[in-house]
């Protein structure tokens, strides 16, 4: 539960994220989620995102707004890492020990 409860939350909050900005002008558009060990033991890599507009910096994980605040407070929660990845649309890398 001490993994899982924040892992959700990040999990919805991002989701939320997607649904409410990535999709503007477009009649479609794809929201990922996956999860998988790593090469180190008892770690975990969240891969999630979404094709959409793409993020601006004002929205970045730099930005200092509620969600993204909370995100960072829950990744911190499970001793966990998040990077935004380099790919179209938006998409977060989250790396976090397995409880």
């Amino acid at each position: 539960m001490d993994t899982l409860l924040p892992l959700g939350l990040i999990i919805n909050e991002l989701i939320n994220n997607s649904l409410k900005y990535a999709f503007k002008n477009k009649e479609k558009g794809k929201i990922s989620i996956h999860i998988k060990t790593t090469k180190r033991v008892g770690f975990y890599e969240l891969i999630i995102g979404d094709d959409g507009v793409g993020i601006t910096e004002n929205k970045s994980l730099k930005s200092n707004q509620i969600g993204t605040n909370l995100v960072q407070a829950f990744v911190k929660q499970i001793n966990g890492t998040i990077i935004s990845m380099d790919k179209p649309g938006t998409f977060y890398q989250i790396t976090f020990k397995g409880s």
